[in-house]
């Protein structure tokens, strides 16, 4: 029972780390050639958003929406993807289920 609680610790000591890690990750997407970039940190906060001025007319209303939807769900899945691999590392043979690792 003992070594279960330790083990318990040490499992939230790393998760502490990985959110910390995580926090001074930072991924950037870039579409329509650097028209749109976006900067998103490792807690998949959106930090900055970049917007070619040409691109803020009404006739660009969709291929805006859908590049700004192209950008955000690529950095989702950057972000998701550091993730696990901080939580493989830190945890190392420790296998969780249902986390594919």
């Amino acid at each position: 029972m003992l070594g279960k609680m330790k083990q318990l610790f040490e499992m939230q000591k790393k998760a502490k780390e990985i959110k910390g890690q995580l926090a001074n990750a930072q991924v950037e997407v870039e579409k329509l050639g650097g028209k749109i970039k976006m900067v998103f940190d490792g807690e998949n906060n959106i930090k900055d958003i970049q917007i070619a001025g040409d691109l803020l007319r009404e006739e660009n209303k969709e291929l805006l929406e859908a590049n700004l939807k192209a950008c955000i769900n690529e950095a989702s899945s950057e972000v998701k993807k550091i993730m696990m691999s901080k939580m493989k590392e830190s945890l190392g043979g420790f296998n969780l289920p249902g986390m594919g690792m």
